[in-house]
């Protein structure tokens, strides 16, 4: 051992060698000699940083010991940005610590063990920058769309999902429904109901721990759930005959009018047969041209909305027809009767009704309108105006109702002798088709009974 002359103080050197510290003491007590002892701090190996709390870092390192094998006494934590440093913190026995306050943008932590008045050399550093970027939000239906992109199922939610990366973390989502109020919460993923038909849209964005606020996205639905309403006020466009209203017409090419939702499609068969298609228009009308059939089956008007949406069947009674009735004329028939029996009709009419009077009387194919022109022929040509024959009435059919067995009065006259008596019938029926005019002739002789 060498002894030494000591000054009356403690005399300490320090020399630093990588990758250890060495260090020795010189105690003394006056004049006189000292035992000197040696040991060494080793170095830290790089920290690890992570981001806790949003925008904090958390540094954590292992444990070192003397070379004697006793602990340090503390260890202490840098952060570096550039070449200026500034002390976080410094720890006795924790292996770890947090930077609640780190600058933004990239910066450097590094850590050195301390035994007691010595501080090792700090070690290799490692990098952390803080988080600055927002998360990113996803958004899913649980109902897909249909070819024509509608919706029409319910009930309708959306599935919102949010991640943030690397970062801190998804604090929040914030959502809302077309215009309604916000709705906020936590945790990475939110349940959006959606009960609103037409066009919604959904609009949401995420924060993160670290306070991050994502641009407000959206999603758009369309959604009909709902079918639209029957067809209504159904007619055909042209309804010939007597009646426009009735549904019986002679014109093949038609077209049927009526109201439905707006831009829905309509269809209108006849059987299984499509015999016409269009659109309502956006005042809610449509007129859509038909290929009729000759039958009594209705047509079948359906509508089907722009989802895709169907309408219960209206049924419009259409009957074509095309083909015109026949006539047949009963009284007056053919051969010589008295001139009484005009007013009697003792041998024509009252076979189909007893009680019926002066006239005449036939038979239809069908039901319609019977036209009529009577005319006295003996010399010149008279026509029986309503009450008595005129030499000025001729030409003219007179209009009257009849189907079937027809009868059509007329006032008792005084017939001419000898007269013969010409009745021509024609039958329009319900359609407006105009049968040929059938035509009956008799004689009527002064005497005869």
């Amino acid at each position: 051992m060498k002894r030494l002359a000591l000054l009356p103080l403690v005399l300490a050197a320090v020399l630093v060698l990588q990758p250890v510290v060495a260090f020795a003491a010189w105690l003394a007590g006056g004049v006189g000699t000292a035992t000197v002892s040696a040991t060494r701090v080793s170095q830290m190996a790089a920290p690890q940083v992570v981001r806790v709390n949003g925008l904090q870092a958390q540094v954590s390192w292992e444990a070192v010991t003397l070379g004697t094998g006793d602990p340090v006494t503390s260890y202490v934590v840098r952060r570096y940005v550039g070449a200026e440093w500034t002390v976080v913190c410094q720890t006795a026995s924790a292996l770890s610590c947090v930077d609640t306050d780190p600058v933004m943008g990239e910066q450097t932590y590094r850590v050195a063990a301390v035994h007691g008045p010595w501080t090792g050399a700090f070690g290799p550093g490692t990098t952390f920058s803080p988080d600055t970027t927002a998360p990113v939000t996803t958004a899913s239906a649980n109902r897909a769309p249909n070819a024509s992109g509608w919706i029409t199922q319910t009930p309708v939610t959306v599935t919102l999902d949010a991640s943030d990366g690397s970062g801190s973390g998804v604090s929040t989502i914030t959502y809302r429904v077309d215009s309604d109020g916000w709705t906020t919460v936590n945790g990475p993923t939110a349940t959006v109901p959606v009960t609103g038909q037409g066009i919604q849209t959904v609009h949401f964005r995420a924060t993160d721990l670290a306070g991050n606020v994502e641009t407000v996205l959206s999603t758009v639905l369309m959604i009909d759930s709902v079918s639209p309403d029957a067809a209504g006020g159904l007619t055909l466009g042209i309804d010939t005959g007597s009646s426009s209203t009735d549904g019986i017409t002679n014109a093949a090419a038609n077209h049927v009018l009526g109201t439905g939702e707006p831009g829905s499609a309509v269809r209108i068969t006849h059987g299984t047969q499509v015999v016409g298609a269009g659109t309502v228009g956006s005042d809610g009308r449509f007129s859509i041209e038909v290929a009729l059939v000759d039958d009594a089956n209705p047509l079948r008007v359906q509508l089907t909305d722009a989802a895709g949406n169907e309408s219960a069947t209206t049924a419009l009674d259409a009957t074509l027809d095309t083909v015109a009735a026949t006539a047949a004329v009963t009284y007056p028939g053919a051969g010589i009767v008295s001139n009484g029996d005009w007013n009697s009709n003792a041998r024509g009419c009252k076979i189909m009704d007893p009680s019926f009077g002066a006239g005449i009387c036939g038979t239809t194919s069908e039901p319609g309108a019977v036209s009529y022109e009577v005319r006295a022929t003996n010399g010149t040509d008279r026509c029986w105006n309503g009450t008595t024959f005129s030499d000025t009435a001729c030409g003219t059919y007179r209009a009257a109702a009849g189907a079937g067995p027809w009868l059509i009065a007329l006032p008792s006259v005084s017939l001419p002798a000898d007269d013969t008596i010409e009745v021509r019938i024609r039958v329009t029926d319900l359609a407006g088709n105009e049968s040929p005019t059938s035509t009956a002739m008799q004689t009527f002789h002064t005497g005869r009974g």
